[in-house]
């Protein structure tokens, strides 16, 4: 059995997530690029397992099998600690190691947002001007702003059609356009922001993994590589714009910005206001805006 009393010198820092929805490759690869010291924990019926980053960089792993009655440690541990986490029902527990709170802070990616936009806007990271964009261009897989109105949605939107999809595409875009340009206002490099914040709430929105190739938000645009259902998009894309905002939010420094970038998005949303109400995201405005 993984040895548990290692749990008492550390801080839990995400309990019970769900292999259905964690990728465990894409858990350790970020946590590891954030210099994270602590442990990742396996749970699945009959299967313990446990993987360390240790200060110096290095990974250690070990597996416990009751069926196989085995006890496993290194890199083969590693390689099927991988294959048994794509297991459907498993839990992923995340603890970070007591003592290494200087090092390994960065694993806090919502606050690493704050203190990433000071430094750009202090310009310790390459200036950051108001950005311009192309017109919208538009396909299934990608999609842009434009001026120009976006059509009414088909109201059955329980059937994914292209028209449907492209349109939402556009949605999101125009809204990630409107946060980007009023950030970039701050001196705020969006995009990097963004980022940081989808390796959060990628926990509960894997395909907003930065490691992934997904989705991914540049110069903006929108690409999503797979059809993924209305809810789970909106939810995703709102979810990783709210930590933003909630975290410029709780530092005054960005305060009027924060409080503009929240009345054009409440502007937009108005503009926009019935394809809003038809793809939910009027309802989920208020994780944005806090209203």
């Amino acid at each position: 059995m993984v040895d548990t009393l290692v749990l008492m010198n550390k801080l839990p820092i995400h309990r019970n997530l769900n292999t259905s929805f964690v990728s465990m490759s894409g858990l350790v690869r970020h946590l590891r690029n954030l210099g994270f010291i602590g442990s990742i924990q396996l749970e699945l019926s009959s299967y313990e397992a446990e993987i360390e980053f240790a200060n110096d960089g290095s990974i250690r792993a070990r597996e416990q099998d009751h069926i196989a009655d085995r006890l496993s440690f290194g890199d083969d541990a590693l390689q099927r600690i991988m294959i048994r986490s794509k297991e459907p029902g498993g839990l992923v527990h995340v603890y970070k190691g007591l003592g290494s709170e200087k090092k390994s802070e960065g694993v806090f990616v919502d606050q690493a947002i704050a203190d990433g936009a000071r430094r750009m806007a202090a310009g310790l990271i390459g200036g950051t001007s108001p950005r311009k964009f192309e017109p919208m261009r538009t396909s299934t897989t990608a999609a842009a702003v434009a001026e120009a109105p976006i059509p009414k949605p088909d109201e059955r939107l329980d059937v994914p059609t292209t028209e449907n999809w492209t349109e939402l595409l556009a949605l999101i875009s125009e809204l990630m356009q409107t946060v980007d340009v009023s950030l970039a206002k701050g001196n705020v490099n969006f995009a990097d922001l963004f980022r940081n914040a989808c390796g959060f709430v990628s926990f509960d929105h894997p395909f907003l993994d930065p490691d992934s190739d997904v989705f991914a938000y540049a110069d903006g645009y929108i690409t999503v590589r797979q059809r993924l259902s209305a809810h789970d998009l909106i939810s995703g894309i709102t979810s990783a714009l709210a930590r933003i905002m909630q975290r410029l939010g709780e530092d005054p420094y960005f305060g009027n910005v924060c409080h503009q970038t929240m009345h054009r998005v409440r502007v937009l949303a108005n503009r926009r206001k019935l394809q809003f109400q038809t793809f939910g995201l009027g309802l989920e405005l208020q994780k944005i805006t806090g209203i």
